[in-house]
């Protein structure tokens, strides 16, 4: 997916030679909500997050605007506020890639407006891999253990997980101009996945000796692990327990830094606006 984001910026900057183009970097945290992170905005489990955009302008208002960035995603059940998700004790980690592909509307042009709010929507593609640490240290990945059953026979409505995966990202933010070529923004973005699974956690908790047959002792372990805690449950749950919640799928976010430059070619929309404005006469003596 990034290669395939890649061409397209390479192919939209040639297209856009004499029009107005802006490349910028970003910097930023990330996180997720989900059956691990049960509260909607969290800053004290957000991970860096960084990468780089190239926006085409067909007016000044209205853009296109490729994005790839990284960052890391992450949920303690030990960090609930819930006492049902700290007694089951689950975690999860997973660097998540990112390439999008978004329309971008200011409500303000550029000029003479130094400060601009906008909106952007459109369709990105993510990677992720999630994995967890043993009570010993030793790291392991989530999905070939198949901790809910996917994948295997005897749960056929519960498929094997896919690394790559799409959602919807949408958002906002404020720009602000530093320059007729520089500029520099706060923006918030959402994503709509349509799986629940970034933290492996959805459903209900399957046969525990069709499980250690089928993926090992392992899958068991990191399954359900509530005998880690000092006074938890030792006991392996029932089948058909909720050990997630089904109805909602996963999300994650982003709060980024943007900054900017811009390129202005000879038809640029941007340079037309502003001799426009600079033939202008007088309307007072």
């Amino acid at each position: 997916m990034p290669r395939f984001l890649l061409l397209l910026l390479i192919v939209i900057a040639q297209k856009a030679f004499a029009q107005s183009v802006e490349i910028g970097i970003i910097a930023g945290g990330s996180n997720y909500k989900g059956d691990l992170q049960d509260q909607g905005y969290n800053f004290n489990q957000m991970h860096l997050a960084f990468g780089g955009s190239l926006a085409y302008h067909f007016t000044p208002q209205i853009s296109v605007r490729g994005e790839i960035w990284k960052g890391n995603l992450s949920g303690f059940d030990a960090q609930s506020k819930n006492p049902a998700n700290r007694a089951r004790n689950l975690s999860f980690n997973t660097r998540i890639y990112e390439a999008s592909l978004v329309g971008v509307y200011r409500f303000l042009g550029p000029e003479p407006h130094r400060v601009s709010p906008y909106v952007f929507g459109g369709l990105a593609g993510f990677r992720i891999n999630p994995y967890t640490y043993d009570a010993a240290g030793g790291r392991y990945f989530l999905f070939p253990l198949s901790t809910e059953g996917q994948g295997m026979a005897e749960y056929p409505d519960r498929s094997a997980h896919k690394l790559y995966q799409i959602a919807i990202p949408f958002g906002g933010g404020l720009l602000l101009s530093l320059s007729d070529k520089w500029s520099i923004g706060l923006e918030t973005g959402l994503r709509i996945t349509f799986k629940d699974y970034i933290d492996d956690v959805s459903s209900t908790y399957v046969d525990q000796v069709l499980l250690q047959q089928q993926r090992g002792d392992k899958a068991v372990e990191l399954s359900y692990r509530g005998d880690e805690i000092p006074g938890g449950n030792p006991l392996y749950p029932k089948i058909g327990i909720p050990r997630g919640n089904s109805k909602a799928n996963d999300w994650y976010y982003n709060t980024i830094l943007r900054l900017q430059y811009r390129f202005l070619g000879s038809s640029s929309s941007y340079n037309n606006r502003k001799n426009q404005h600079r033939l202008e006469c007088p309307t007072g003596f």
